[in-house]
């Protein structure tokens, strides 16, 4: 009797490759709401608290791992960056040789990778605002990876509906990026209101400050590395 089941090790026999079906299994892998990263972006939207906190206590299997997270977030903005050609220069670099802006658009979409970097000295700053919750700075370094990742996922949505050609896009995705910290540090560290409040304020002005160190040190580099517009009309 033929059966769609191997005999010998029970797998479901294969169907023959074609070039789509490798493509359709990443899609169903990554966006299936039963994978781990499905499962963590779930959960971290509706109970980032709750879910950090299980993460670091020892339940790593359920959820996907934050650097992963932050790093296919980072990809994810890249893409939509460089396909959609969303010009995220800042105002200052504008007006510099549009022969550069295609460059500047792959490079800019990198950006988002620096957070690996960056968010180093501000994990340092963030336990020490928070020390009262025991965490070290590898697990507050983990709490800053979740919510850089789930920042980037909203601003990759935001840039390709549009958000970022409008005049108030940056400012809006700015106050969004607060409110979500917030609500992170809120639900993970459990301090009063006003406590929490304050704290998030200088954590989030750090991560604010690297982000644009990063961008505007990335911009300056690869106008002069593309065409050299920066150095010459400097």
């Amino acid at each position: 009797m033929i059966t769609p089941y191997c005999a010998h090790c029970g797998q479901k026999r294969a169907e023959r490759l074609t070039v789509a079906r490798p493509l359709q299994d990443l899609a169903q892998h990554v966006f299936s709401l039963d994978s781990a990263l499905g499962k963590t972006l779930v959960d971290l939207t509706r109970r980032p608290g709750f879910t950090i906190r299980r993460y670091i206590a020892g339940d790593r299997d359920s959820y996907l791992n934050p650097a992963k997270y932050a790093f296919l977030a980072a990809t994810l903005y890249a893409l939509v960056i460089t396909v959609l050609g969303i010009d995220v220069r800042p105002v200052q670099f504008q007006d510099q040789d549009p022969r550069a802006l295609a460059g500047m658009r792959l490079v800019l979409g990198l950006v988002g990778y620096l957070i690996f970097v960056y968010m180093l000295p501000v994990a340092a700053v963030l336990r020490r605002c928070f020390r009262s919750s025991g965490f070290n700075f590898a697990e507050s370094y983990v709490v800053l990876l979740f919510y850089a990742g789930h920042f980037m996922l909203i601003s990759a949505l935001a840039a390709g509906l549009g958000f970022f050609s409008q005049p108030w896009g940056f400012p809006l995705i700015r106050v969004v990026g607060f409110l979500v910290l917030l609500t992170f540090t809120s639900q993970i560290y459990g301090e009063s209101k006003a406590r929490t409040l304050l704290k998030t304020l200088v954590v989030y002005a750090l991560i604010f400050l690297g982000g644009a160190i990063s961008g505007i040190g990335v911009v300056a580099f690869a106008y002069w590395w593309t065409a050299g517009a920066f150095f010459a009309q400097a």
